[in-house]
């Protein structure tokens, strides 16, 4: 298997995983937070965790895909 395979390969699984694992977490804090803290604004900090980690499946997503690779053109010599 090619580097760029296996890399890919580990951003799809990474992906996948904060997938199960936010499904998981999310709604056991959400109901944490309420009963512990009493109030809709404990879920602020759910919220801002929840931002964040779409930023990041973006993030993820955005270095699954393939990129040309950035070679610089060969500067112009002159000979004089």
């Amino acid at each position: 298997m090619s580097p760029s395979r296996r890399r890919r390969a580990a951003g799809q699984q990474a992906t996948r995983d904060l997938g199960l694992a936010e499904a998981i977490t999310f709604p056991m804090l959400a109901l944490l937070s309420l009963l512990i803290f009493r109030g809709v604004a404990a879920l602020l900090p759910l919220a801002v965790g929840t931002v964040t980690l779409r930023r990041l499946h973006q993030r993820l997503a955005i270095s699954e895909t393939p990129s040309q690779p950035r070679i610089p053109a060969p500067a112009a010599r002159s000979h004089a």
